[in-house]
Order: structure tokens, then C-alpha cells, then sequence
């Protein structure tokens, strides 16, 4: 199994200079977690999506790691058009997919599946992130918008997906970003677009998760 890492964000909210997965946390980039997380469960096929004009400075900040792919996003299309640069990379196998700015406990419980999942973490107010809706099987129904509030399951943007993610590249519709001021294309309408098609998707839920949306978020501590 491969793994593609989304890191063409600049995270423009936190008033950086560089792209928001190399912005340090605890001493490293964020993004360094992520590959040692993958690396964990024996993922070392890697292609990280970048802007390409930042292409050295990611070089320069992963060289610990070795041999990692870098992919090109050009223009911040959102996170279907960034998975979908890594359509020739993956082939035809099942691949696992994050967000660039996340940290979690473990991806022990994506290892060796050969299915479609999304990764949830439980939270205590869902109207930040959107309500992930899951059936008695265990299995996603829908994700919701941000409206509704209260305790619920939320998208940690971690997905196990396969070529079928790339066939519905039509039916995904343009969103416009209010503080972006810009359309992109989510992964989360071509889910759903699989979804009306038959396609199950296994429900795993991820512990210990955070993301970096802020200053503030970066002065949090990771609790392993």
C-alpha cells in the first residue's frame, strides 16, 4: 500500500511564510509525524502533494526520510483535485490518503484493510468540523454540513480509497471558500458520489487526534 500526504496548504489562518504541514509543532514539522506514522505500519511508497515552488524547502526540511515522491498541485484546487494529482502514482491499489496538518495516536487499525474507509475522531461539538453519519454496521452513511451541534464523530481527514475515487472526477461540484475566496473540490463530495454508487466505507475511529487551524493550536501539546 502507498500513502499520499495533502501538503499543498499554505495555512494563510496561522500567518505563515511557508506551507502549513512544515510549520514546526514540538520541535518538527507537522508533516513529520504523519511519515513516521505511515512508516509504523509499513507504508515507505509516499507522495507528498505540493506546491512545486516549494519543492526544496520541503527537500531540505524531510531529508531524514529518505526517498519520498513529491506530486504536483499547483493552484489550491482542493482536496479532490490534490488526491486525484496522485492518480498514476497509486495504480490500481488501495491507498491511504491524510490531511498534511493532522496529528493522531496510530493508524494500526488501517493496516493490511483492503476496503474503502474514512477515519472519524470523536468530539464534543460537531458544527466545527461537520457530523460523519455511520450505520449499525459500522459502515459511513453520509457526512453532514457544519450545522449541527453536540457530541458526534467528525472527519479526521485520513481515507483508505482505490481508483474508483478517480472515475467520478465529473460529478464533483465546484464549493466556493468564503475566506479563501476561491472554488475547490472536496474529497468529501466524491465520498459521498462513491457512496450513491454502492461503494461501502468502513468507519475507523482515530484516538488522540488534532489539527492546526490556528497560532493558538500550535501551542497545544500532543498527548500520545
Amino acid at each position: 500500500m502507498k500513502g499520499i500526504i495533502l501538503a499543498a496548504g499554505f495555512g494563510s489562518r496561522m500567518k505563515a511564510n511557508i506551507p502549513k504541514p512544515l510549520i514546526e509543532h514540538e520541535g518538527k514539522p507537522i508533516i513529520s509525524f504523519i511519515i513516521e506514522k505511515l512508516k509504523e505500519i509499513g507504508i515507505d511508497e509516499i507522495g507528498i502533494v505540493i506546491n512545486p515552488k516549494w519543492e526544496d524547502l520541503f527537500e531540505e526540511k524531510l531529508k531524514e526520510f529518505g526517498n519520498l515522491t513529491f506530486l504536483y498541485q499547483d493552484k489550491p484546487l482542493g482536496t479532490y483535485d490534490a488526491i486525484y494529482r496522485a492518480k498514476e502514482f497509486v495504480g490500481n491499489e488501495f491507498f491511504i490518503a491524510l490531511n498534511g496538518d493532522i496529528k493522531f495516536n496510530s493508524l494500526k487499525n488501517f493496516k493490511g484493510l483492503k476496503e474503502f474507509a474514512i477515519g472519524v475522531f470523536e468530539v464534543e461539538d460537531v458544527s466545527r468540523y461537520g457530523s460523519v453519519k455511520v450505520d449499525e454496521n459500522g459502515y459511513l452513511i453520509g457526512i453532514a454540513e457544519k450545522k449541527e451541534k453536540g457530541k458526534g464523530l467528525a472527519n479526521a481527514g485520513i481515507y483508505l480509497l482505490r481508483k474508483e475515487i478517480f472515475e467520478v472526477k465529473e460529478k464533483i461540484p465546484k464549493r466556493f471558500v468564503k475566506h479563501a475566496n476561491r472554488f475547490e473540490y472536496y474529497i468529501t463530495d466524491g465520498i459521498e458520489e462513491l457512496i450513491k454508487r454502492g461503494i461501502k466505507f468502513k468507519v475507523i475511529k482515530v484516538e488522540k487526534w488534532m489539527s492546526f487551524e490556528t497560532k493558538e493550536d500550535l501551542e497545544k501539546r500532543f498527548e500520545k
